[in-house]
């Protein structure tokens, strides 16, 4: 609630204009600026920590935070646990009433592809990510890497980390300084626990003594 600097009533919302930063006060009619206030409720104010999340360990040491957290199962994989039985089925269904021997390969390979699959998925709960941060650098690893590539960044350019939701989920991003101006980066995609990513979000930006403030689009 924003008050009158000269009576102290209250100002309703029908009288502050944000674009403007000023308002109206409807006991006085006294016009104010609240130019402070606006820039004040950017912050976020609220002094509540999340708690470390489970599939988060995190690990502080000789200047150095390390994070590290589950890769997010290939959705390839999920759809083809999911499927394949069922297809393999329905081939063998086809093969036993039409006779044509191709379907007989087919519901192999369905089979196949479903047992590749589960096998992978289970192994998949070893894989990592691991994103460190020293005041120098933000480094993004996966391992196995499963074809991405490694990511770092330096430290001093990162302005706000923030939590955004895209097609495939929610994403941890960051706001970077630049000399031609500041840029967007996604740093780690597919997030189901918004949790986890407010954890990361909160702790990297504790080690790198940034203050939390609210970005455009930001998921709460």
């Amino acid at each position: 609630m924003i008050s009158c600097p000269k009576c102290s009533c209250n100002t309703p919302a029908a009288n502050i204009d944000l674009s403007d930063k000023l308002a109206k006060c409807d006991n006085c009619n006294a016009i104010f600026s609240i130019k402070d206030k606006v820039v004040e409720l950017q912050f976020d104010t609220s002094n509540e920590q999340i708690a470390k999340p489970v599939g988060v360990d995190i690990l502080e040491y000789n200047g150095q935070l390390e994070l590290t957290l589950d890769q997010p199962t290939p959705i390839l994989h999920i759809l083809s646990v999911s499927f394949s039985p069922l297809l393999a089925l329905i081939s063998l269904g086809l093969f036993a009433d039409k006779g044509i021997p191709l379907l007989i390969y087919v519901s192999v390979a369905f089979t196949f592809a479903f047992v590749f699959s589960l096998i992978s998925l289970i192994r998949y709960k070893r894989n990592k990510i691991f994103v460190t941060v020293t005041k120098e650098d933000l480094a993004i690893e996966y391992r196995p890497k499963n074809f991405i590539n490694d990511k770092f960044y330096s430290s001093k350019k990162i302005e706000q980390l923030f939590i955004k939701k895209d097609a495939n989920g929610l994403t941890l991003q960051m706001v970077i300084n630049e000399a031609e101006g500041q840029k967007t980066q996604k740093l780690i995609g597919r997030f189901t626990d918004i949790t986890k990513a407010k954890y990361i979000e909160q702790e990297i930006e504790r080690f790198l003594a940034i203050k939390n403030k609210r970005v455009s689009g930001e998921e709460m």
